[in-house]
């Protein structure tokens, strides 16, 4: 619910033109939705993966923190994208 609560607030940050705190909400949810899906068993995989891809296509590459390239990493080697 958190991650989903952070990318409404992105949402708006974009409609207002303000683009780093857009980015800054979108990637706190991407790190948590990768966090949760790490440490927890998927309740609902194919949910998770598509709110992953969404907010993926919200953020360039080279904006992804290292912390949360490493847990994109993880995430598709543990097949969780597939």
């Amino acid at each position: 619910m958190y991650a989903a609560l952070l990318t409404e607030a992105g949402h708006t940050y974009t409609a207002r033109e303000q683009t780093a705190l857009a980015s800054g909400a979108y990637q706190f949810a991407l790190h948590i939705l990768l966090l949760t899906a790490a440490t927890t068993p998927p309740r609902k995989p194919r949910k998770d993966r598509a709110r992953i891809a969404a907010l993926l296509d919200l953020l360039a590459d080279d904006q992804l923190a290292a912390e949360v390239k490493s847990l994109l990493e993880e995430f598709q080697t543990a097949g969780h994208d597939s």
